[in-house]
């Protein structure tokens, strides 16, 4: 049956999903773009993204030895051709992912001080491509508070990635006059575009709908969480909740600012498909986000 190939992970998996956003990124090259460092970068980046993605969820057992969460990703990023070629917001995701990947890995309770620099660090990165990035600093703390609250070392470390960033920013601004400092005030407009709101793509309204369907589910099931996994689902969700804000706040290109929805919406439709043992409605989720992608093609071309 379809579903059973996603209850498995193998290297067959691994081929498969990443050869399809390789090859959906460089079809999309040569339909709509011309081969460039930035293309090229862009489709790379995008697969080492993917890669990423199924390192965290493996790593903090976010998918069992489901791959469906991969297939999921990996059908999803090709959402984003050719529109993700237009801007970097890509980067800015993987900064956060990778900052994301050190902050679930404080549950071990090992290099704490290291991983929460670690991830102070990176999204301090991303808040000078886009600033509005600097929210994601509230896992950050949520981590904190969950897991090593009683020290109060670790309360300064995330002020410690940020100074060591800037101190970086200000020395590369001043030998390579490379304006970096000055985004995090006059690249951004601030004000919250509501007309922007109203005019959400149907891919994004469909998202959002995952994801605050996810919202509610997690609430309304805390108490029944394990306490043992209860901390890293707290961090998530405050990610999730960051991620959807962040959304909406963006005036820029909906198509590549739905990015910040896909690891959300995937956790979401992974714990449905992990949980059910329903055979029609596993089959039901594998064909949603490929369904999703076919129709936007369609109005592509």
């Amino acid at each position: 049956m379809l579903h059973r190939f996603f209850e498995t992970t193998q290297p067959i998996h691994y081929a498969l999903y990443s050869g399809l956003v390789i090859v959906a990124g460089f079809t999309s090259v040569f339909w709509f773009e011309q081969l460039s460092f930035q293309t090229v970068t862009t489709v790379l980046g995008l697969v080492f993204l993917l890669l990423l993605t199924q390192f965290i969820l493996i790593k903090n057992e976010l998918t069992q030895n489901s791959s469906y969460a991969f297939m999921s990703m990996s059908v999803l990023l090709c959402l984003l051709f050719p529109d993700v070629f237009s801007d970097w917001l890509w980067l800015d995701n993987l900064l956060i992912f990778m900052s994301l990947r050190r902050l679930l890995s404080m549950r071990t309770r090992h290099s704490i001080l290291a991983k929460i620099f670690d991830a102070s660090f990176w999204i301090t990165i991303a808040s000078l491509i886009e600033p509005k990035f600097c929210l994601f600093f509230l896992p950050v703390f949520v981590g904190v508070f969950l897991w090593a609250r009683n020290n109060y070392r670790f309360w300064v470390i995330p002020f410690l990635g940020i100074t060591t960033v800037l101190i970086i920013s200000w020395v590369i601004q001043l030998y390579f006059n490379i304006d970096l400092l000055p985004r995090l005030i006059l690249s951004s407009s601030y004000e919250f575009a509501g007309s922007y709101v109203l005019q959400l793509h149907w891919v994004s309204i469909l998202l959002l709908s995952f994801i605050v369907a996810g919202i509610i589910l997690y609430v309304g099931s805390i108490i029944s969480v394990i306490h043992k996994t209860r901390a890293k689902y707290s961090v998530l969700f405050f990610y999730s909740l960051v991620s959807v804000i962040i959304f909406l706040w963006l005036d820029k290109n909906q198509t590549t600012s739905q990015l910040l929805l896909f690891l959300p919406t995937v956790l979401f439709l992974n714990y449905i498909f992990t949980s059910s043992s329903n055979r029609v409605l596993k089959i039901i989720l594998v064909l949603i986000p490929i369904t999703i992608l076919v129709v936007r093609t369609i109005f592509i071309l």
